[in-house]
């Protein structure tokens, strides 16, 4: 997110430049050197949402009048049926979609090739330690035969390299320094 956005209002955590330095020499590099993001869309899909719903929670922390919500139903009915319709809406979702094309040269979009998987190999004995999505980007990545490139805690995987900053991935044998 910190990378994508040039659009926060903060500057980015500290534990994030090693993934930025990463990112800008990728970007950086001509395109005859041929180095390429591999990205599914399912990877893209969740950082837009997670763009938007960061601009989601920016715009009720600055309304005027604060509101407030029952539940979890009634946030997410306020969303659809009033932020949607906001500029400031609006202004986030181009905004990292500007992003995402600014670099979209130094992209390749992977499909999941779910069709390759056996469902039940997927969903059998799915791991507790990890999100079920990250556990079906680990095995997009091995079929790719790709790493991972994450901060994420919990992404620990026996079978796909991990490129991370994150000092609780980087105590586990298979994870590599960025």
């Amino acid at each position: 997110m910190e990378i994508l956005s040039p659009y926060y209002d903060h500057e980015p955590d500290p534990d994030y430049n090693p993934y930025i330095n990463f990112h800008d020499r990728i970007v950086g590099s001509s395109q005859k050197d041929g180095i390429k993001i591999l990205m599914p869309a399912i990877v893209m899909s969740e950082l837009i949402g997670k763009h938007v719903a960061i601009g989601f929670d920016e715009y009720l922390n600055n309304l005027k009048i604060k509101v407030t919500f029952e539940g979890a139903k009634e946030r997410k009915k306020y969303f659809k049926e009033t932020y949607r319709k906001t500029d400031h809406y609006l202004g986030r979702l181009k905004g990292i979609c500007d992003s995402i094309k600014d670099y979209y040269r130094h992209l390749d979009f992977l499909s999941d090739n779910l069709q390759s998987f056996k469902l039940s190999d997927i969903l059998k004995n799915p791991p507790l330690h990890m999100e079920f999505n990250d556990h079906l980007l680990a095995r997009i990545a091995g079929f790719y035969q790709c790493p991972l490139i994450t901060h994420d805690g919990d992404f620990s995987v026996e079978d796909v390299p991990i490129f991370t900053a994150n000092r609780q991935l980087l105590s586990l044998a298979k994870a590599v320094k960025v």
